[in-house]
């Protein structure tokens, strides 16, 4: 097939997309994909152990992290992930090996500095594995899980075979609005679900060339994927990424060169913004 030449066409397929294995998403969004975050560098406390943390991150299902005896209201189970990170889940594998251990009810909160803490999500537990889906994507350094309930003497410690963070939410893009430096066809192509409609500039590419994304609201993320558009040669020859939480001031996230590959970004660090806008740096 011969090369045909057109003027830049850029798709944002998705603000955040991961690619791993599937799991449930809350009722009213997409299915999407998802991927456990890297454990290696986190380190673990607890109000107490019978059997010492390592077990519950060791990748070994059949092992487990026991408290220090039966359920009590303020028992307690944290991850530092030594860094900030963006997750919207949290995996509790059952290890099997203690009978009624699981949680009776918890809270999840998250913080930066393991001293002012938000409280994501409250859940009761169950016997079998549990996936906490959080209401928002959420980005933090320290994880705590604080049981909120007691049980009575011999009736239950607290075991976590295996725990991960989970990320695994696609931006809901239903409240964007885009804007561009200029447009042969419509913006609203790059984000109407059909990879096969894309959006194109006005003109070749030039360096003052740019296409931006309105979330509505602040979101955080730490990917962009910009999809194959349907013209040949129409990929992005190099460009900055930028975040900005009122449109007004930008803070650099990513540079690249594109391909004639779909275009996976993945920043150095998890960025929380409103805009999002992509903006050509040559000719």
């Amino acid at each position: 097939m011969d090369t045909v030449v057109r003027p830049l066409s850029l798709m944002i397929a998705a603000l955040l997309a991961f690619v791993a294995v599937v799991v449930p998403s809350p009722a009213g969004r997409a299915a999407d994909t998802a991927t456990a975050l890297d454990r290696s560098g986190w380190a673990l406390s607890s109000s107490g152990a019978w059997i010492p943390l390592g077990n519950a991150i060791d990748g070994d299902p059949s092992t487990s992290w026991l408290g220090d005896g039966d359920q009590y209201e303020g028992m307690w189970f944290q991850i530092d992930a030594g860094e900030q990170v963006t997750f919207d889940a949290i995996e509790l594998a059952q290890s099997g090996e203690w009978d009624n251990a699981y949680p009776r009810a918890f809270v999840v909160e998250v913080s930066d500095d393991a001293a002012a803490w938000t409280a994501v999500a409250t859940e009761t537990g169950t016997y079998a594995d549990q996936l906490v889906i959080l209401e928002e994507t959420t980005s933090a350094r320290y994880v705590r899980l604080t049981l909120t309930a007691s049980v009575g003497a011999g009736e239950g410690g607290w075991a976590i075979g295996e725990a991960n963070l989970i990320r695994a939410r696609s931006a809901d893009r239903s409240g964007w609005s885009l804007s561009t430096s200029g447009w042969w066809l419509d913006p609203a192509l790059a984000i109407d679900g059909d990879e096969s409609t894309s959006w194109v500039s006005d003109g070749d590419q030039r360096d003052d060339m740019w296409f931006q994304v309105d979330a509505g609201e602040a979101v955080s993320f730490d990917t962009v994927e910009m999809t194959r558009p349907e013209w040949d040669n129409a990929y992005a020859r190099a460009y900055v990424i930028e975040g900005s939480i009122d449109g007004a001031a930008w803070s650099t996230l990513a540079a690249g060169a594109g391909s004639l590959a779909d275009e996976r970004v993945e920043l150095d660090s998890p960025a929380t913004a409103r805009y999002v806008r992509v903006s050509l740096t040559s000719s």
